[in-house]
């Protein structure tokens, strides 16, 4: 059950990353977003949630419950969702 879990959480991080990274590469090649003052971008990725890389690492059942913990599933899913504006 821990396994499964486990591969499933990395699954929907592995996701979230991928698409936070394409989300952060086409924001740098925008030509009105590399205008903006280091402060504006700030605000722009903080808003956004672009500025915190996720690390996730699953050792056992007891790190497992700490990630869902911090982070469910299901919020894992909402912030996939927020990306492509399907929330």
């Amino acid at each position: 059950m821990t396994e499964k879990l486990g591969n499933k959480l990395n699954e929907i991080v592995e996701k979230y990353m991928h698409q936070r990274q394409e989300r952060m590469k086409t924001l740098q090649e925008n030509e009105y977003f590399n205008k903006l003052s280091p402060e504006q971008k700030h605000s722009i990725l903080t808003k956004n949630q672009l500025l915190t890389k996720y690390e996730i690492k699953i050792h056992d059942a007891y790190h497992l419950a700490s990630q869902l913990q911090r982070t469910s599933l299901e919020t894992w899913k909402t912030k996939i969702s927020a990306f492509t504006g399907t929330v």
